[in-house]
């Protein structure tokens, strides 16, 4: 999924804590209590918690099974990476119930025998940040930036 050039400053609190969540994970697992002290800030009650849990999983499965070699950003970065962009486009998908969306972003990520897998743990996720009210834009259903409809 190309957003065109999106960069974290123009993300929703939901999708940065998301991407900044990613990131965290891939500069390192001790950086990990700082991610589950976030969410838990981000999504109160058990949420967070649940959230930040789901998201070890979903990227652990990600890094164990996926297709290909993913690519993230590290911290720092401004823009976000296309492996970003699709982790952000299937939990939105997920929280829309858009199931068509969120197996054409797994199937990106995974290979066809993992995409029940990645589904269910991204539904995990999904749901926790939903419960907290943490719902991610569905960016991919929106027209292009400087589309026009006639």
């Amino acid at each position: 999924m190309d957003y065109g050039l999106l960069c974290v400053a123009a993300l929703s609190f939901p999708e940065q804590l998301l991407v900044w969540g990613v990131r965290q994970w891939m500069a390192g697992r001790d950086n990990w209590p700082c991610v589950e002290r976030e969410f838990r800030r981000a999504c109160p009650g058990a949420a967070g918690l649940i959230a930040a849990s789901a998201l070890a999983d979903t990227l652990g499965l990600i890094a164990a099974s996926a297709r290909r070699p993913v690519t993230c950003y590290p911290l720092c970065a401004r823009a976000i990476a296309a492996d970003e962009e699709t982790l952000i486009a299937l939990v939105a998908a997920v929280q829309i119930h858009d199931r068509r969306e969120a197996e054409a972003q797994a199937h990106d990520l995974m290979p066809a025998c993992m995409v029940p897998v990645l589904l269910e743990s991204a539904e995990v996720l999904g749901s926790a940040l939903a419960a907290a009210d943490r719902r991610l834009p569905p960016r991919y259903a929106f027209a292009p930036a400087g589309a026009t409809l006639h």
